[in-house]
């Protein structure tokens, strides 16, 4: 017994305690007082996507929107951030690589999440940057730089965004507040997946709350971040038409309005907001998680 409980760390034993409730939980656990149900997280299908653990909620979703895997060129990518957030402090090339592959491997060694690497996913560096307006900030800084990246891939499409956003933009998800926090201390690499697709607004945050903080929204901010580094990717498929969900953010006290949507279609990309049909899905939507490693 002793060797088993050296195979864990003092973290892992302490992450273990939190996931049962934390500590008064687990004594009444020792005690015989209460049982604890152990529930498998939903599983990953063959294409990197999640799957809902009741299978009869298993929807449809087309699996030929962001089908292939670019191959990166890390200066490259850089780069193209550089020229559409010229006063933003992002890593360095070779810090960018070396923390893609660290993170890359330890996904594929993730019992629970290495089928994430099935589907397409690709790195991506958030800039350093304290956020006290999200709304202002997303709208000022990571549209306007997601749009340059945009007109500079698709010169002849259109990209029509959202404005007057100041003040109204909350962070509704712990840990899309935990990336943000990381950005206010320095550049963030992390690898972004697609595992949620033909699914809802809900049910994708739904077995979203089920994971650890391993795996993040990447908000509004993170998914311009994606567009501004990978244009030729994320609108390979453009002309099939795409809804890109942002979630991670709720409007400041309106009943109506819930999040943010990236549209793609024949005719360019539209930014919009969405209400109450927040449990209304079809099989182009797809949303995105960010894998932050541990």
């Amino acid at each position: 017994m002793k060797n088993k409980i050296e195979d864990f760390s003092e973290s892992q034993i302490l992450k273990l305690i939190e996931s049962i409730g934390g500590a008064s939980v687990a004594r009444e656990v020792l005690s015989g007082k209460v049982v604890v149900k152990i529930e498998r997280l939903s599983r990953i299908d063959e294409n990197g996507c999640f799957l809902p653990v009741d299978q009869s909620e298993a929807r449809e979703y087309n699996p030929e929107i962001l089908s292939s895997r670019p191959l990166i060129n890390y200066y490259r990518r850089l780069s193209r951030l550089g020229k559409v957030f010229p006063e933003l402090e992002f890593a360095s090339p070779k810090n960018f690589y070396l923390e893609s592959r660290r993170l890359t491997r330890q996904l594929l060694s993730d019992r629970d999440y290495s089928g994430l690497l099935q589907g397409v996913w690709f790195p991506i560096c958030l800039p350093k940057i304290k956020i006290t307006d999200y709304g202002e900030t997303f709208e000022n800084v990571f549209l306007e730089a997601a749009k340059k990246a945009y007109f500079n891939h698709f010169k002849f499409l259109g990209f029509l965004g959202t404005r007057d956003l100041a003040g109204k933009i909350d962070i509704a998800d712990s840990g899309h507040q935990r990336l943000i926090d990381k950005m206010s201390q320095g550049p963030v690499t992390s690898i972004l997946t697609f595992p949620f697709r033909g699914i809802s607004f809900d049910d994708a945050r739904n077995i979203a709350g089920r994971l650890d903080g391993r795996l993040v929204f990447p908000g509004p901010i993170g998914i311009t971040t994606a567009i501004a580094t990978y244009p030729d990717i994320l609108f390979k498929d453009h002309h099939s038409g795409m809804q890109i969900q942002c979630s991670g953010i709720s409007f400041k006290g309106s009943k109506i309005l819930s999040t943010l949507y990236l549209y793609v279609d024949r005719n360019g990309c539209f930014v919009c907001t969405q209400g109450e049909e927040l449990s209304n899905y079809h099989q182009d939507m797809i949303t995105g998680l960010l894998y932050l490693g541990e």
